[in-house]
């Protein structure tokens, strides 16, 4: 509509658009196409500083989001950890332990392997269900669970992730640059639950990822009671980013660990592989 450059304050849905009127009656008759709209508008003389706006057309300049550190494994693992842990740039692949362990559902691991390029890559189900949750040798690998992460760490090229590219508390959003997409953590109150022994908020939460294309998927969602924390990994190659919630269940009877993960492709269509539930 104008000659000029947009900029939007998303938090108050203010849009300013600045232009070089050469007088005031010159920009006010500018901003009459939007009163007519029934769009509150107002023409303002501002004073030029340091460089000069550039049109949404040319967004600034934005860094690329920090990949995350993927380093070689010096050994296996004593104890398995929860959430993603390994990545292979050589088969776009990721490797996840996700489950639970609380004592109403009982305990119930997986390695999960988000993005598999071979059949015989599958899920490895950790030797733990019949185990009470939080027994020490609980997620420990099993003879045959040991042979088959050996095989992932030597022939397969899977290496150690490090600490995230973004974290998110609920009803936060990650932006990333390099592969473009946004992170969602959508949080709201199922339900307040008046217990005897103690109340607590059960909550409904949604994960959710937007892709370049502007399309919007849920990754995955839970409702029950619990903090936690959503962790998100740029891989290395700017390929794939890897996303993870994992909330602590606390309630009357149910304690412990929920994890959940999902491997999100950055080319056409932003492929998503996600793990058991």
């Amino acid at each position: 509509m104008f000659d000029s450059a947009a900029f939007r304050n998303f938090a108050t849905d203010l849009v300013v658009i600045a232009g070089a009127y050469p007088d005031a009656k010159t920009a006010r008759a500018a901003a009459k196409p939007l009163a007519r709209a029934k769009v509150d508008a107002y023409a303002k003389g501002c004073t030029p500083r340091g460089e000069a706006p550039r049109p949404l057309a040319q967004p600034p300049q934005r860094e690329p989001s920090k990949p995350a550190a993927v380093e070689p494994a010096a050994k296996m693992f004593a104890q398995i950890p929860l959430g993603c842990w390994g990545w292979s740039g050589k088969r776009a692949t990721a490797l996840c332990t996700t489950g639970w362990s609380t004592w109403v559902t009982g305990t119930h691991w997986w390695i999960n392997v988000l993005g598999r390029a071979e059949d015989d890559w599958d899920a490895i189900e950790l030797d733990s269900l019949d185990r009470a949750p939080f027994e020490k040798d609980e997620r420990r690998p099993s003879a045959a669970t040991r042979r088959a992460l050996e095989r992932f760490f030597t022939t397969g090229g899977v290496g150690i992730i490090g600490a995230p590219t973004a974290t998110l508390a609920p009803n936060e959003v990650a932006h990333l640059w390099s592969p473009r997409m946004t992170v969602r953590w959508e949080r709201k109150l199922d339900e307040y639950v008046d217990h005897p022994l103690g109340p607590w908020n059960a909550w409904k939460d949604r994960v959710l990822v937007r892709c370049a294309s502007g399309a919007e998927h849920e990754l995955f969602s839970d409702t029950g009671s619990g903090d936690g924390v959503v962790s998100v990994f740029v891989v290395p190659e700017r390929t794939h980013v890897i996303v993870q919630m994992q909330k602590d269940r606390a309630e009357e009877g149910e304690y412990g660990p929920i994890v959940n993960a999902a491997l999100v492709g950055a080319g056409s269509g932003c492929p998503i592989t996600t793990g058991i539930d």
